[in-house]
């Protein structure tokens, strides 16, 4: 009893480092229409044309998910070889730094130095692979699934708090004194402050590293591991469709709603705030519901048919209340798809190689993000409602896809 409690006080600090990781991914998209769209706030030139805004905003959602690629699996090495803790302080000034180079651009007006601060971020944001090794180092074995599950919760209120505090704090309605550099200031303090929760409360157990080479293409070999392979190489694929077309909605509703159904920033706040709750409604309820029923590849195959059925409503449709109804199942399918979908990677290795999977299936859904971010990019300057048909589409070919996956390591 007494380690169980002992590693749960020891746990908060990491779990606190994830939620970062999280608020700082919905942090910044309520504000990116204002800052480059919006000609009064923006940090672009007024002159500036409309197909130069929107490429800047692909350039700035594109280089954070690329850096994140080669940024995660240098950490995840660093981590085996230098400690979790030192590993983890490294992510954690990274999101400081982060935060505070992109409040000072706004600030200066400046979008190279908001890609800097996006540069930075990118590259440090791979925190979570690296908590959830620290976890299981601390875990009592019988509670190793609680601590674990608790990790995408974690993850979950990241995304309801950041995008909520990044429309509530730069609202100067709310208070006179917000601007959009506010939400970042918050961010960089409160990164800083869990540096210091981190270095205080967080006891690193005694686990000899093993010294690895830091190589920047490290990424590169892991992600074509995840083809190389038979085992994984059919999961691979799927998820790389899924989060093409999930990485998509999330990147890009905010265009869509700013220009199709004229959304204010504090309301993209709120509504990507409800689909941080419906990632935590599945994560902490559906998953676990839907396991006592039906196999990992048929709740898999539902989900992920739900999420693109509710996404094509959501643009067939077309309106305010009709987004606003669709968007919590929309989450909570998509979060119980991706959580069925790593379990089946999961099962195609035996426990030597858990590691090696989960760290296959991140370098896939940090590729996916980069893919992602440059396709769409293209794809925004036709209309803005064309990301969202894109997004429906690869959902969709994800669960069809799995219909014809054969395997007996399929269950749950």
């Amino acid at each position: 009893m007494n380690q169980y409690k002992y590693s749960l006080i020891q746990a908060i600090p990491l779990f606190l480092v994830i939620l970062i990781d999280g608020m700082g991914l919905g942090l910044i998209f309520p504000l990116l229409n204002d800052l480059l769209f919006n000609v009064h706030d923006s940090i672009l030139a007024t002159a500036t044309s409309p197909s130069i805004r929107s490429a800047s905003y692909a350039l700035l959602v594109g280089v954070f998910y690329l850096c994140w690629f080669f940024g995660a699996a240098i950490i995840s090495d660093l981590s085996d070889s230098v400690g979790r803790k030192k590993a983890l302080l490294i992510c954690l000034l990274g999101s400081f730094f982060g935060f505070f180079i992109s409040a000072l651009a706004i600030f200066f007006k400046s979008y190279l130095l908001l890609l800097l601060g996006r540069i930075v971020a990118g590259f440090t944001t791979g925190s979570q692979p690296v908590a959830q090794a620290a976890i299981i180092d601390i875990s009592p074995k019988e509670k190793r699934a609680v601590y674990l599950s608790a990790v995408l919760f974690a993850v979950s209120i990241g995304f309801i708090l950041g995008p909520i505090l990044g429309g509530v704090l730069s609202d100067k309605q709310i208070i006179h004194w917000f601007t959009m550099s506010t939400p970042f200031y918050f961010g960089a303090i409160f990164a800083f402050l869990n540096i210091i929760v981190l270095i205080k409360f967080y006891q690193q157990p005694d686990i000899k590293g093993i010294r690895k080479p830091i190589k920047i293409y490290r990424s590169v070999e892991v992600f074509i591991d995840a083809f190389k392979h038979k085992s994984v190489r059919f999961f691979s694929a799927d998820l790389l469709i899924m989060q093409l077309g999930w990485g998509t909605y999330y990147t890009f509703c905010t265009v869509y709603l700013v220009k199709v159904l004229n959304f204010s920033a504090l309301s993209i706040s709120l509504y990507m705030g409800v689909m941080g709750l419906g990632f935590a409604i599945g994560f902490a309820a559906l998953v676990n519901i839907v396991s006592k029923y039906v196999t990992a590849k048929t709740a898999t195959i539902g989900a992920f048919s739900i999420t693109a059925f509710c996404i094509f409503l959501t643009w067939f449709i077309g309106t305010t209340v009709s987004t606003w109804i669709l968007i919590i199942p929309m989450a909570a399918a998509g979060a119980v798809g991706y959580a069925f979908l790593l379990s089946l990677f999961s099962n195609q290795v035996d426990e030597t190689k858990q590691g090696w999977v989960m760290g296959i299936s991140g370098a896939v859904v940090a590729a996916a993000y980069t893919l992602m971010s440059a396709m769409n990019g293209l794809l925004g300057e036709i209309s803005a409602a064309m990301p969202i048909i894109a997004s429906f589409i690869f959902m969709g070919i994800s669960a069809v896809f799995l219909i014809f996956f054969k395997s007996g390591a399929d269950k749950t």
